[in-house]
């Protein structure tokens, strides 16, 4: 095999190696944006649900009187 003939074929190699990569790349940044389209979805559903998921009390928001409140926000 002459010179010429394994640049070819070390330059053939080479394209298939980097269309592999390119093409391993492509389904990560898929999978990326799969994984970010749910994490926008779940943090949009945590934000919109006002049913005190996490169980704050008046209490721990300094509220524990109305009186209180109503000054607070009056």
């Amino acid at each position: 095999m002459d010179t010429n003939s394994a640049r070819y074929r070390n330059t053939q190699e080479q394209v298939l190696k980097n269309a592999q990569d390119i093409a391993e790349m492509k389904e990560t940044e898929t999978d990326i944006q799969e994984t970010l389209e749910e994490v926008q979805t779940n943090l949009g559903n945590h934000i919109e649900n006002t049913n005190n998921p996490h169980g704050v009390t008046k209490a721990q928001l300094g509220f524990q009187n109305k009186m209180y409140f109503w000054k607070m926000f009056h």
